[in-house]
């Protein structure tokens, strides 16, 4: 590589002066996203990866580089500007991230502890203040402008927006054009904001129930100061071509090494050494690399990213952990975290490398079968509940599955009993993805802590489905009716959550259940995948729709306006159903979409769904079995209280 194409680079903290400065009195930088970039495409996956990640490591962690080009400083800004090539989906996260923060201290001022205690106050203010300062730049004419600026207009209005309204600038003094006066809260940027809200508020409650506010503020400013001290390296270039030439160097070459390189260079490095093992070397590399490389991280074949190998072998280790304890009582063998990892697996290699290559390819069969990717050697019915816990997200709870099935039999369990136990987990999940209720940083020691509890009371066959059971329904709370009948689903409950519950309610009404796939990416049948569809569409501006509301709202006068109700309503569990052609009913009016065709085939609502028990009856028919002939707010909310009543049955303890 080139190093003339390099004019600067520097591993460095995110809030050092290169970066969000604190100090108003240094030189500021904005970094502007240039237009041919593409535009802000992470999603909540990538937003709880970067928030865990940074949690569960020491202060310092690196996050990643920063790919920019060096404009120097503008008089006509008073700042100096970088254009970031590479980053800018990491930077513009972090710094969501900061204002969402400074945005939750700002309602915890308004709470008595804050208003009672001045002096409290007045010692922590500037620590608040720090987080403005770093993500607002003084501009000319006394006005000021971001810390980052988008480069998209719609991006640019919502990122815009949002600073503004955490910040509590006056429009007036905001140095950049607005299209738009507010926030549009379907759109990523605006989602992650809120979503990390809502991570920040969760992480700063009590573990004991207790709401003592002044340990919630140290913890939030203790999480800030962490945000802030994780490290970049910040690489700037002198040109916009020297830069992309450097891009295209660093992602061509630069492949980081992951977890399973680490342990798997260590592992075959050690058999390689020893005497009574070295003969077998070509068998371990060839088997690793068929069912690690091949298997368990190949999906499609595309390769899985290295958070989800992290997790494997994190949890493969928590696991199998025990027995390592058992045989070498005078090692330390702790719970495993990211942070620790590789130096456990290590110990373990050093001690017996064959021995920790075979529990590591027992974990990798086992790992899959509850993954739902191998369902040789067991049952149709615990495959089938294996794919629903992926379904619903429940990988947190891997750990404890791969404990308890490695020791079934020592366990007193039998077939039965451990399909109990996944139903256990998928109503515990489905409720806890809609409550979240405990928080996710919380998941992983639930587990682990019953993993020990198990061991400790030395609990055996029904005693362990019951205790699991119990333990789960304490920890997920009593919330989950309340929110499934009166709150929206399609944006609060989480779009996956929401696909799973419906595919389980379209499920109890099918007759021949193998004849559809809600899973399967297409069938030659029906070309297109299965999506959420909502009957009353999300956009109904200059349709029938909005005449028929406005309808229902002059009959309805307490109802607020027709823009209020579709609000309010659209979004409800009773308004959303499941099809493979969206885009064929779009939106359309009701009775169209009642009986749509495609090659003589009915795509609409009455179809496959509309059984007696079927997840579109109460679509197409009213209580009394009477086809309908349209669709307000009285049938959504109707429909959703009769699929609330299914939803509490399917998913019962």
């Amino acid at each position: 590589m080139n190093n003339s194409l390099i004019k600067k680079a520097d591993g460095i903290n995110l809030n050092s002066d290169a970066l969000f400065t604190t100090d108003e009195d240094k030189v500021q930088t904005v970094f502007k996203i240039p237009a041919y970039q593409r535009p802000y495409v992470w999603r909540q996956k990538d937003w709880d990866k970067l928030f865990d990640d940074i949690e569960s490591n020491e202060a310092g962690y690196f996050v990643g580089a920063i790919l920019c080009v060096d404009k120097g400083i503008r008089e006509e800004h008073d700042y100096s500007v970088c254009e970031v090539i590479d980053g800018q989906q990491r930077l513009t996260t972090l710094s969501l991230l900061l204002t969402a923060t400074y945005s939750v201290l700002d309602d915890y001022s308004k709470t008595d502890f804050v208003k009672n205690n001045p002096s409290w106050s007045e010692k922590n203010y500037d620590k608040k203040k720090k987080l403005k300062n770093q993500l607002i730049v003084k501009a000319v004419n006394n006005q000021v402008t971001t810390r980052i600026i988008p480069q998209y207009d719609d991006n640019k209005d919502d990122y815009f927006n949002i600073i503004i309204k955490t910040f509590g600038i006056n429009k007036a003094d905001f140095a950049n054009p607005l299209q738009a006066d507010k926030v549009d809260t379907k759109r990523p940027l605006s989602k992650a904001y809120t979503h990390f809200k809502k991570r920040i508020e969760n992480y700063a409650l009590d573990e004991d129930g207790k709401n003592n506010v002044e340990r919630q503020l140290k913890r939030i400013f203790e999480f800030s100061l962490k945000v802030n001290s994780t490290v970049v390296v910040m690489i700037s270039t002198a040109s916009a071509s020297n830069a992309n030439m450097l891009f295209e160097a660093l992602n061509n070459r630069g492949v980081p090494l992951t977890i399973t390189d680490l342990i798997r260079n260590k592992l075959l490095g050690e058999i390689k050494d020893n005497p009574k093992v070295k003969f077998k070397f070509d068998y371990y590399k060839d088997t690793w690399n068929k069912i690690l490389g091949e298997g368990l991280f190949k999906t499609e074949g595309k390769e899985i990213s290295g958070g989800e190998q992290e997790r494997f072998f994190r949890q493969s280790y928590n696991a199998f952990r025990f027995n390592w304890i058992k045989n070498y009582p005078n090692k330390k063998f702790e719970t495993g975290k990211k942070a620790n990892l590789y130096d456990f697996y290590s110990a373990m290699i050093d001690i017996d490398p064959e021995t920790t290559f075979n529990q590591i390819m027992e974990s990798t069969k086992l790992y899959l079968q509850i993954q739902g990717e191998d369902a040789s050697g067991i049952s149709e019915n615990l495959n089938k509940l294996y794919k629903d816990l992926n379904h619903v997200n429940g990988s947190t709870s891997y750990t404890l599955l791969l404990y308890i099935v490695k020791n079934l039999d020592s366990l007193g369990l039998q077939g039965k009993d451990l399909e109990n136990i996944c139903r256990s987990l998928i109503n515990f999940f489905v409720r806890r993805n809609i409550t979240n209720k405990p928080t996710y940083n919380n998941l992983d020691q639930i587990f682990l802590k019953f993993i020990e509890k198990l061991r400790d009371k030395n609990l055996k066959g029904e005693e362990i489905c019951n205790k699991l059971t119990e333990k789960l329904k304490e920890e997920v709370g009593k919330d989950f009716e309340y929110i499934l009948r009166n709150e929206d689903a399609y944006d609060n409950f989480g779009n996956d959550n929401v696909y799973f519950i419906l595919t389980k309610l379209a499920e109890e009404g099918l007759h021949d259940k193998s004849n559809v796939d809600f899973w399967k990416e297409s069938d030659k049948r029906k070309p297109e995948a299965w999506n959420i569809e909502h009957v009353l569409p999300q956009t109904i501006k200059g349709t029938t729709w909005e005449k028929v509301l406005a309808g229902w709202a002059e009959k309805n006068p307490d109802n607020g306006t027709v823009e209020e109700i579709h609000k309010n309503y659209m979004n409800k569990i009773g308004n959303l159903t499941l099809t493979q052609y969206n885009s064929e009913m779009g939106n359309k009016p009701f009775l169209d979409k009642l009986n749509l065709t495609k090659d003589k085939h009915n795509i609409g609502y009455n179809n496959e769904l509309a059984t007696s028990d079927g997840l579109n009856k109460y679509i197409v028919y009213d209580q009394k079995g009477v086809e309908r002939t349209e669709w307000t707010p009285d049938e959504i909310e109707s429909r959703t209280q009769n699929l609330v009543d299914k939803i509490l049955e399917i998913f019962k303890w």
